[in-house]
């Protein structure tokens, strides 16, 4: 958010992101089969105060630009392919 500010040349008097998520402790520690495993949902709310903006435009152009750029949201809601190896070593 700060980034994209700073290069629309908007200036930040306040800003506070919030993040939530839901989970389910149940699939984690296996106890059963019918319960997800890790976050099911995540809510991210996000506080702006634009010096110099009493109509809020630049707000709003702030706002839609930092969502479209943001690295970490469109991972979330799109995805990305994750490869796992697991090494196993037994000292005897």
């Amino acid at each position: 958010m700060r980034m994209v500010a700073a290069n629309m040349g908007v200036d930040l008097e306040k800003l506070e992101i919030s993040v939530e998520g839901d989970w389910d402790p149940r699939g984690t520690l296996a106890m059963g089969k019918e319960f997800p495993i890790g976050i099911t949902a995540v809510r991210v709310h996000t506080h702006v105060v634009v010096r110099g903006d009493e109509r809020e435009e630049r707000a709003q152009r702030l706002l839609r630009s930092a969502e479209r750029y943001c690295v970490v949201l469109s991972k979330l809601q799109a995805g990305v392919p994750v490869a796992s190896t697991f090494t196993l070593e037994s000292l005897s």
